[in-house]
């Protein structure tokens, strides 16, 4: 969108105009630009795959978004901010599928990590691991920004099946997360076994059994 810029008075003295030709321009009580919040989160990830993490700068994260150095430090303090964003905002598109089911749920879920980890940014994913474990600023970072806010998505999952009467309450919804979530995590980063359709198909039922203490269907839908 184009501006037409004029001088503005204060005090009878005049003030030199602002303008939002710029996309990454944030002035106060002004939305920030999404188009400058894509362009940052894709360029760190591409840097991150590139680079590693040991070699990704903001210095870089803002020459290849084609964004000016003060918009990125207004958005972030620091490198842990700013990863932990862009995986969250690349993740976004792998939200927990509401099935009407919870073996649908669960197919879903278990698909869309699948598809995280076979995907474009599977090694940064293997990478941001490894780093989180000896970086624990990059670990709080991860935790608050992406951890926690899928927890709270597969809490809201369980939540819907307890409503549906297809389990009773867990105890434990953080034992519920890892047994959803471990089993592919551990078949990709440590038995380093292939990932695929008919995994989930298997997977599914087995989960399904594990938290409603019913025999497992093998039929998802």
């Amino acid at each position: 969108m184009t501006v037409t810029s004029r001088p503005v008075h204060h005090r009878d003295r005049a003030v030199e105009p602002v303008t939002d030709h710029d996309p990454t321009v944030v002035s106060r009580g002004r939305p920030r630009s999404v188009e400058a919040d894509l362009a940052i989160a894709r360029a760190t990830l591409d840097l991150l795959v590139e680079e590693g993490y040991a070699g990704l700068t903001m210095a870089a994260v803002a020459h290849r978004a084609k964004v000016s150095s003060a918009t990125l430090y207004r958005r972030f303090d620091n490198k842990e901010a700013l990863v932990a964003s862009a995986l969250a905002e690349v993740t976004d598109e792998h939200r927990i599928a509401d099935t009407g089911s919870l073996p649908g749920d669960i197919h879903a879920l278990l698909t869309s990590i699948v598809e995280r980890l076979s995907g474009q940014y599977a090694g940064l994913v293997e990478a941001l691991i490894g780093e989180a474990v000896r970086n624990t600023a990059l670990s709080d970072a991860l935790r608050e920004r992406f951890y926690d806010g899928y927890r709270r998505e597969l809490t809201a999952m369980i939540d819907r099946a307890v409503a549906r009467g297809e389990m009773a309450t867990p105890a434990d919804f953080s034992l519920v997360s890892n047994v959803l979530m471990g089993p592919l995590y551990y078949r990709w980063l440590v038995a380093r076994d292939p990932l695929g359709d008919r995994l989930v198909d298997d997977l599914t039922p087995m989960l399904v059994a594990a938290l409603t203490d019913r025999p497992a269907d093998p039929d998802p839908s």
